[in-house]
């Protein structure tokens, strides 16, 4: 099992490559859990600029 900073890592990694092929590793982090991760898997979304990251953006808005 990874530590939260490990997939909090790999989140950040994701979001600085800026690669819409990682799209399926980034859907994930963008659901209810971490404040951190989901913090990172949003900033991934809007960097790799594909409709499918639309969607889990708008709800990322409502989670509190």
């Amino acid at each position: 099992m990874k530590s939260l900073s490990d997939t909090i890592a790999r989140f950040r990694a994701l979001a600085q490559q800026s690669d819409p092929q990682f799209i399926d590793l980034i859907l994930p982090g963008a659901k209810p859990c971490q404040p951190a991760v989901r913090y990172w898997a949003m900033i991934a979304l809007g960097a790799v600029h594909v409709d499918a990251s639309v969607g889990p953006l708008v709800l990322g808005f409502r989670i509190p």
